[in-house]
């Protein structure tokens, strides 16, 4: 309440005072939409670290919706339309995202930056996808078990190849990309001593995959993997196969 002793007009210069002062805190708090940075990751592994590197100074959504196949994927023209306005692309790459290419066209953007995570990244061969044909693009055909997320080593590398991409784009905010980086680094370090404890307890260290998901995980942690129940997308098991499973376990 204001003291009884100020007028109107003071009492409504104050509110007018204590209103702005809070848009102006507001405002300095979250960048406005237009000056964060447009970004678009294929999947949502690559926009969650995204998301944790470029925090509220970068704009991320996800291109491929939940409960829907990368290997099936194609973009929308709605899809298309948000595109152009992206300047930071975030991709696994090596083939993976048979559909990118058709996007990266459409924007017909010099601006736009392309990181693709794989690159530099020795891919562990993708066995189960090498028997079934494999789409085309002007990347050439997968080149390897895409899931290389799961590795912290190189979950390591791809939030440092974020921070670099954003860095450029936003060079004026280098140093907090880089810091926060670090700090998501630190993170996964953490997380890959507790499960690596963890699995060290482990009595049976064999076990059967719905999708061939697991690969750089298993490597990371010692895990055997006996077998796979569905190896490429819709691809059904027959019994000869689910017979070698169950024996192999």
């Amino acid at each position: 309440m204001y003291p009884a002793t100020l007028s109107l007009d003071m009492k409504i210069s104050l509110a007018a005072i204590v209103l702005a002062l809070l848009a102006l805190l507001t405002g300095c708090s979250t960048p406005a939409p237009e000056t964060r940075i447009q970004v678009a990751a294929s999947i949502f592994p690559l926009a969650d670290i995204t998301r944790n590197v470029g925090k509220e100074m970068a704009d991320v959504y996800v291109l491929i919706p939940p409960g829907a196949s990368p290997h099936t994927f194609e973009p929308s023209p709605r899809e298309f339309k948000k595109f152009v306005n992206v300047r930071v692309f975030v991709t696994v790459g090596a083939g993976f995202e048979f559909w990118a290419e058709k996007l990266i066209r459409a924007a017909a953007s010099e601006s736009l930056l392309v990181v693709r995570t794989s690159q530099g990244v020795q891919m562990i061969p993708d066995v189960a996808h090498a028997h079934r044909e494999t789409r085309l693009s002007s990347v050439g055909r997968q080149e390897g078990n895409p899931h290389i997320w799961l590795d912290p080593t190189i979950a390591k590398k791809i939030t440092h190849q974020i921070a670099v991409a954003l860095a450029e784009v936003d060079s004026g905010h280098a140093h907090f990309y880089m810091k926060n980086a670090n700090e998501y680094m630190s993170l996964i370090d953490s997380l890959h001593g507790e499960v690596k404890k963890a699995v060290s307890n482990f009595r049976i260290k064999e076990y059967v995959a719905f999708h061939p998901a697991w690969s750089y995980f298993a490597r990371t942690y010692g895990l055997n993997e006996v077998g796979i129940i569905e190896e490429s997308p819709g691809r059904h098991p027959t019994p000869k196969q689910l017979k070698g499973i169950v024996e192999d376990i």
